[in-house]
């Protein structure tokens, strides 16, 4: 009985073969496609640079006693003017610490005097989408002073974009006319945790905190090919502190950590 087209495949590939050729010519491409997403959201966000300030970095002066240099040749100390003390600016310590982190860098406001005070990073790469993120805690003190989360590039001549928080926690954006962010408060003596994300092809910067976004497509205070300088600093006048930890900087947009605490 010569039977239906049907009845010839299966006596030429037995039905389960069959099954497994379709299941394979499938799966395959799906597998395949799967592969080639996930390969690029880890290059997407593998880091360029991170570090949790612990070991081998000791505790005590975070400064190298070289200038502006200090035990992580990545990092350099910022000062603007004479007269900071440098030694005094930043140490590495561990009565604050964050969660996943051993040690944090504390800076001291007082150490500027009247002079905006600091570190800063240089990153190496040329992503067209770059974010920086770090846990932070800003100490209440009896003369609190604004703190800078922000980076910049020598194409751009300065800042690029970022943010400053002011004395009564309150956002003022980095960008033209530096205007207030009234809906968003930061709060001192608790870890956050902080994300400023650079597109170079739109030219415009995000901000999250907490993993919760706070302004988006903010026009970057000059334009810049490059946002490859980080710095997280203080202004004048306070004797506050704040700790940095867990800072990390990688392509492509945040990945929404949750609040540190």
């Amino acid at each position: 009985m010569k039977g239906d087209d049907n009845t010839v495949l299966t006596r030429l590939y037995p039905l389960s073969r069959l099954k497994r050729c379709m299941v394979l010519k499938i799966v395959l491409p799906v597998v395949s496609l799967l592969v080639s997403l996930a390969s690029a959201t880890l290059a997407q966000t593998a880091p360029l640079q991170q570090t949790n300030f612990g070991p081998p970095i000791k505790l005590g002066a975070f400064g190298n006693g070289k200038g502006l240099g200090t035990q992580d040749p990545q990092w350099s100390l910022f000062a603007n003017g004479n007269g900071v003390n440098l030694p005094a600016m930043a140490r590495i310590q561990t009565a604050f610490v964050a969660p996943g982190s051993p040690q944090a860098l504390q800076i001291f406001a007082v150490a500027g005097h009247k002079h905006q005070c600091g570190v800063s990073t240089k990153v190496a790469g040329d992503a067209q989408v770059i974010t920086y993120e770090a846990d932070v805690q800003l100490r209440s003190s009896l003369h609190q002073t604004a703190w800078q989360f922000a980076a910049g590039d020598d194409s751009a001549h300065g800042f690029v974009g970022g943010f400053n928080v002011l004395p009564d926690g309150h956002l003022q954006l980095i960008t033209k006319g530096s205007p207030p962010q009234p809906a968003t408060t930061v709060p001192r003596d608790v870890w956050k945790h902080f994300a400023i994300s650079f597109d170079l092809r739109k030219q415009t910067s995000e901000i999250w905190i907490d993993g919760q976004s706070q302004v988006t497509n903010l026009p970057f205070l000059a334009p810049a090919k490059r946002v490859a300088i980080f710095q997280f600093d203080t202004f004048a006048g306070g004797d506050d502190t704040a700790c940095l930890a867990n800072f990390v900087a990688h392509a492509g947009p945040p990945t929404g950590a949750p609040a540190a605490h």
